[in-house]
């Protein structure tokens, strides 16, 4: 192998393999060109598989250089042109905060083991099926002077209801009124109540809330 000196400032004179990319340094005094580390140039996929400690691989397809600290393996050394999105990069910190699960303030909210965010106002589940959540409906029908069934549906259908409240009111003619209440129901998707009227024609309002998950 030939090499051809390139003058460096005393005592670091840095020597270039003519014949292949490798760069070799010489860290003593004397200059002696004794090997002290090997630098190398090439593609990423083809950098050495067992570098010494003090080696150093520079990968030109795509800018990152390597560097050896412990036998064997290297070191990724992350730059402006190698970092951000898809590059493999574990930060300490974002902005200058930790992520932290349990709601601390000045901290980057976290997913816990569960996925459930937690924040200061309380913890948001990671799905939503399993919170517990308020529909609001509200259904308009005529009236017809007889018994009958109001019903609506849920905007959002639940997977579990608990309970549900509702209410019926009526802009009436004159003279003309809600005589009687009858049975109501609800699911996981709808809702009515069985009324009876005293006049037609009026616009009856069915108002409902439910509560499950």
């Amino acid at each position: 192998m030939t090499y051809t000196a390139v003058p460096q400032q005393s005592p670091y004179d840095q020597w270039t393999a003519a014949d292949q990319n490798t760069y070799v340094r010489d860290n003593f005094a004397d200059h002696q060109a004794r090997i002290s580390a090997i630098e190398t140039v090439g593609n990423d996929a083809d950098k050495p598989a067992s570098p010494a400690v003090g080696d150093w691989y520079l990968a030109t397809d795509t800018g990152t250089f390597y560097r050896c600290v412990s036998a064997g393996s290297w070191l990724k050394i992350w730059t402006a042109d190698n970092d951000g999105a898809g590059s493999g990069l574990d930060a300490d910190k974002l902005d200058g905060m930790q992520s932290d699960t349990s709601g601390t303030a000045s901290t980057i909210a976290a997913r816990d083991s569960d996925g459930n965010l937690t924040t200061a106002a309380g913890t948001v589940l990671a799905s939503k099926q399993s919170q517990t959540r308020i529909e609001y409906a509200n259904v308009s029908a005529s009236s017809n002077g007889l018994t009958q069934t109001i019903s609506g549906s849920w905007p959002n259908a639940f997977s579990s209801i608990a309970s549900a409240v509702m209410s019926i009111g009526m802009a009436a003619t004159a003279g003309h009124s809600i005589t009687d209440f009858y049975d109501e129901s609800y699911s996981a998707t709808g809702f009515s109540k069985t009324i009876k009227t005293y006049g037609s024609g009026d616009t009856l309002s069915l108002k409902a809330i439910g509560i499950g998950t």
